[in-house]
C-alpha cells in the first residue's frame, strides 16, 4: 500500500506536535492570540485525523508503521488496532471540546498563563496519541515520558 494510506497512523501525533513546535516559537509574543488562533486550527485538524484512521482501520483492519523504516528494537513503531483507534478518535473529541472550552471561556481572561498552556496541552495531546498508537513496550514508556513533561 502506499504512504499516503499509513500516514494517518501518525498525523494524529504529527499535527499536535507541529502546534507545539509553532506554540514554542510564538511563546516570544506576549500575547496568546496567536496560539489560541493556532489551537483553533489544530484541534479539528487532529479530530478529522482521527477520524480518518479510524475509518482506515474499519475498512482495513490493523495498521501498522514502522518510523523511518526501522525495525522495533531501534525504531519507532505504530500500530493501529479497533481499539486504539477509537482511543484516538475519543482523545480527540475530548480534545477538541477542550480547546474550544480553554480559548472561549479561561484563557480570554487569564492572558498570561495561556501562553504556557496551550505549548503543554498540544504537547500532551501528542503524547497521549502516542501512548494509544504504540506498537510496543519501550514506546509506550517513552510516550508516557513525555506526558509525564506536559
Amino acid at each position: 500500500m502506499n504512504g499516503l494510506f499509513f500516514f494517518w497512523v501518525v498525523a494524529p501525533i504529527l499535527i499536535p506536535l507541529a502546534a507545539v513546535l509553532f506554540s514554542c516559537l510564538m511563546l516570544l509574543a506576549k500575547s496568546s492570540t496567536p496560539q489560541r488562533f493556532l489551537a483553533l486550527a489544530t484541534a479539528p485538524a487532529t479530530l478529522a485525523a482521527s477520524i480518518v484512521l479510524a475509518y482506515q482501520v474499519t475498512g482495513h483492519g490493523t495498521l501498522e508503521y514502522r518510523l523511518a523504516g526501522w525495525d522495533a528494537p531501534l525504531g519507532i513503531n505504530l500500530r493501529a488496532d479497533g481499539l486504539s483507534a477509537f482511543m484516538v478518535l475519543m482523545s480527540c473529541v475530548v480534545g477538541a471540546f477542550v480547546t474550544l472550552y480553554a480559548v472561549r471561556y479561561y484563557f480570554e481572561r487569564h492572558e498570561r498563563e495561556g501562553r504556557y498552556f496551550w505549548v503543554l496541552w498540544m504537547f500532551l495531546w501528542a503524547s497521549l496519541n502516542s501512548l494509544f498508537l504504540s506498537g510496543d513496550i519501550f514506546n509506550l514508556y517513552v510516550a508516557l515520558e513525555i506526558m509525564g513533561l506536559s
